[in-house]
């Protein structure tokens, strides 16, 4: 049998059998709830997904017992391209030996709803190892950490495509200028949305006002950069 593609239901497999899917290339955990479970006894699952040989689209929403909802694999995965984990609430530190266990990663995606800043100074450096050179697309949901999104920018510097969807985060245009000139030198394409609550139209037009085409990167052409704000649609 060759299997292409799994889609997770509990009352169809176990997890000890995941090591048997030799040919798995897409693995999809969606709205999985395990309140029950501490993602610590879920260890070796993740592992044995690191190990899967040709597995190379990952994407995991879990929820476990307590906040953290995902665990450091300590298998390197030679096949992983394109990884989403949803409700990730690991410190900064982790996402260097995350890279390191993914060597092929092309595409990241996270989410984050945790607004509680890592325990490491702002001023930090992150040093991008080679593992991380791989990864030219980022994106990012419900951002609330600056330490966890500055992190992120240091360790992967050759990104071409970012996607940010911040919240309770205050940047002006000189402070995204500054991210993306000594963060991510590669840059071409830039979307951004921000919560537009109470307060934060004010700084998103500082934003817009002062995030002007000078503000490029050698990548990405005054000409071929677009802002635009978009309206939440209407939830009635």
């Amino acid at each position: 049998i060759e299997q292409r593609q799994f889609r997770f239901e509990p009352q169809s497999i176990y997890f000890s059998d995941l090591h048997e899917l030799h040919n798995l290339t897409n693995l999809k955990f969606v709205h999985c709830r395990l309140y029950h479970l501490h993602v610590e006894d879920f260890r070796d699952v993740i592992d044995q997904i690191w190990k899967l040989p040709k597995l190379s689209h990952l994407y995991w929403d879990f929820t476990f017992k307590y906040e953290r909802h995902f665990s450091m694999p300590t298998y390197l995965s030679t096949s992983l391209q394109y990884l989403t984990i949803r409700n990730y609430n690991c410190c900064s530190y982790d996402f260097s030996r995350l890279f390191e266990k993914t060597p092929r990663l092309r595409k990241f995606f996270i989410s984050s709803n945790s607004d509680e800043d890592d325990d490491l100074p702002f001023s930090h450096e992150f040093l991008p190892a080679p593992q991380s050179l791989s990864v030219t697309r980022l994106i990012l949901l419900s951002i609330r950490s600056l330490p966890l999104m500055t992190s992120l920018f240091k360790l992967l510097p050759s990104i071409t495509r970012l996607k940010v969807e911040i919240y309770s985060i205050t940047l002006d245009g000189h402070q995204w200028k500054e991210m993306i000139v000594n963060y991510l030198p590669q840059l071409k394409d830039f979307q951004f949305k921000i919560d537009l609550g109470v307060g934060v139209v004010v700084r998103v037009r500082v934003l817009m006002e002062r995030f002007t085409p000078k503000h490029t990167t050698p990548h990405m052409h005054p000409q071929t950069l677009e802002i635009r704000i978009l309206p939440e649609p209407n939830s009635n």
